[in-house]
């Protein structure tokens, strides 16, 4: 629940601060960081990409577990869903990072951005993964 919490906190937080610093504001296992793109261009970025990295580890462990048998078969949709998610974000987080080198408004992206971070990370804990810092 604390995780939760924070990382709500941490998303209202740097999309903020995003919004701020901008001016305004199935599984592929795809990798956690922008070729295009060898630095982030904020802190909002930075953050996504972070989230994205940990829910590229917690969806492989749980497709493993999945085909393992050590899931029940009710927890395909919720996977399903994240890794949908997880390949949104991977276009969208590409879209901004585009669109703010640009100079152009990313506000929009941004809040679509930040609304499926959000449930990402509300599938990651049904789930059973961690996003963010480890213990």
């Amino acid at each position: 629940m604390k995780s939760t919490i924070l990382a709500l906190v941490a998303i209202v937080a740097l999309t903020a601060a995003g919004v701020l610093l901008s001016g305004c504001g199935a599984y592929k296992g795809a990798k956690g960081s922008n070729p295009a793109a060898p630095q982030p261009v904020n802190t909002f970025e930075s953050y996504a990409y972070q989230v994205l990295s940990d829910a590229q580890v917690g969806l492989a462990e749980t497709d493993k577990k999945i085909k393992a048998g050590d899931l029940p078969p009710s927890v395909i949709p919720d996977y399903d869903r994240a890794a949908v998610l997880y390949n949104t974000l991977v276009s969208l987080l590409n879209r901004y990072d585009a669109a703010f080198r640009a100079g152009n408004d990313v506000s929009s992206i941004q809040t679509e951005i930040s609304q499926d971070l959000a449930e990402v990370i509300s599938l990651a804990l049904k789930l059973g993964f961690t996003i963010g810092p480890k213990k």
